[in-house]
């Protein structure tokens, strides 16, 4: 089911709403916070609202990540082979770039299945 932004004209919050392909979307709807009146954002659509740009970084990765305890070990780790990761405090590791997560992922021996030449890639 696709998501649409609706920012509202009043209070200013954007929020996705979810609507079926059959019967598509509403040209406005009300806020679900103050009730005023909120209208489709196309600019937040074709951003994540998860991300503050919208190339999506930096990404944080569930499967790069660490556990919360072994956050401090795993920092120490990518910063000794030139390769600077912070992590959020639950462990999920914070990817800077498409570059940041080829270079980290490739050194903890992680790859892209299905990505690119820019992706991190299967070592032999």
């Amino acid at each position: 089911m696709p998501l649409y932004c609706y920012t509202c004209e009043t209070c200013g919050k954007t929020q996705e709403l979810a609507f079926g392909m059959k019967e598509g979307h509403p040209a406005n709807t009300v806020c679900l916070d103050c009730g005023g009146n909120a209208v489709r954002d196309v600019a937040a659509d074709m951003r994540s609202t998860v991300h503050s740009t919208g190339a999506g970084w930096p990404m944080l990765s569930d499967a790069m990540g660490v556990h919360p305890d072994q956050i401090p070990e795993a920092r120490e780790h990518a910063a000794r082979h030139g390769i600077p990761t912070d992590f959020a405090p639950d462990g999920r590791a914070i990817l800077r770039s498409c570059d940041h997560r080829k270079r980290y992922g490739e050194l903890i021996g992680m790859y892209d299945r299905n990505g690119g030449y820019g992706d991190p890639q299967k070592r032999s």
